[in-house]
């Protein structure tokens, strides 16, 4: 009875982990570009901080500008950053703390150092008093997967998915580890002073200088998974879940003059069309285009590829390396 309670306490951890993970992914697997509104953010900052500390010994201190600016959000995707934010701070301090979050409004210049165009940008700032993060890892800290946590605790993706959110937003976000102990994370997203809140936008194509790719697969897991190592690679990816999904977002990539270089498309999927019949579609209009299949490691095709239409494979369960891999074997 003992070895079987501890068996069950170690699978509900497990599951508790991946519906964790599940959650942290949901809000950035829905698709490519973010769904924006004109937003004020001070209302989902305070909101979304206080309730992601509530029954902790994490002691929030926030400091809001008057008249902070409005912005162009996607609200789910920019709570889900606030939330992974807090929590990070919130893990750094067991014993408990105090967060600094700061929100201000800035102007950027050309000569300013960080990768954004000049304008007017939201800075909101994550302060913790922790132990701060070494040098070796201050360069992975946005890395999928990579953790400075035990693996019983956290699988690495809230800043990787911060990062690619506010990349999508045409916004970055940085850190600094400070000698004294604790850490800064900044994120900055382009503000709209002259905004009216709660007025949709129109919508966008982002002609990114970035090579772009086309990733469909019917798990929201794999599809995230993917699209941040497709991140860190340096392209900008947009995700679907279906095959008449990826035919339809192909053609209108490919109509505003904004096409992909390459797809990945599961094979198989379990309603709707596959992948196969999706190349063959948008093979129809776009012969040359780059192909990947994505499939199980015992699937036929996974040998057989070029029979399909595809010039390389990509086989699951797949690490960072793998990505890498087969998106330099396509392109090069």
């Amino acid at each position: 009875d003992h070895i079987a309670q501890k068996w069950l306490k170690s699978a509900q951890q497990s599951l508790d982990k991946t519906r964790e993970l599940t959650s942290r992914l949901s809000a950035f697997s829905r698709g490519g570009q973010p769904k924006l509104k004109i937003q004020r953010v001070e209302h989902i900052l305070r909101d979304t901080v206080k309730s992601a500390l509530k029954s902790s010994p994490i002691n929030p201190l926030m400091e809001i500008q008057k008249g902070l600016w409005p912005a162009e959000i996607d609200d789910i995707q920019i709570r889900q950053c606030f939330k992974n934010l807090a929590e990070n701070a919130r893990d750094a301090m067991p014993g408990g703390g105090t967060i600094k979050v700061r929100a201000e409004n800035i102007d950027l210049k050309e000569t300013d150092t960080l990768p954004l165009a000049d304008g007017p940008y939201l800075r909101i700032v994550f302060e913790d008093n922790g132990s701060g993060i070494s040098r070796e890892h201050i360069d992975k800290i946005f890395d999928p997967y990579f953790s400075t946590k035990g693996s019983g605790q956290d699988m690495g993706m809230g800043l990787a998915v911060c990062n690619a959110v506010l990349k999508k937003h045409g916004g970055c976000i940085t850190v600094e580890s400070r000698e004294a102990g604790g850490a800064s994370f900044s994120l900055y997203l382009p503000a709209r002073p002259d905004g009216t809140p709660g007025a949709d936008t129109k919508e966008k194509v982002f002609i990114s200088s970035r090579r772009r790719i086309l990733i469909m697969d019917d798990s929201p897991e794999i599809r995230t998974l993917v699209q941040l190592y497709a991140d860190q690679l340096d392209f900008d990816a947009t995700t679907v879940a279906g095959g008449q999904e990826a035919i339809q977002e192909y053609q209108k990539a490919e109509d505003a003059g904004n096409p992909y270089c390459a797809v990945m498309l599961a094979f198989s999927v379990r309603q709707g069309l596959d992948g196969k019949t999706a190349l063959m579609r948008i093979k129809n209009t776009a012969p040359d285009i780059k192909a990947i299949v994505i499939s199980e490691y015992d699937d036929p095709v996974m040998k057989n590829y070029a029979d399909y239409g595809f010039q390389s494979a990509l086989r699951k369960p797949f690490r960072f390396e793998d990505v890498k891999k087969v998106l330099e074997e396509t392109l090069t």
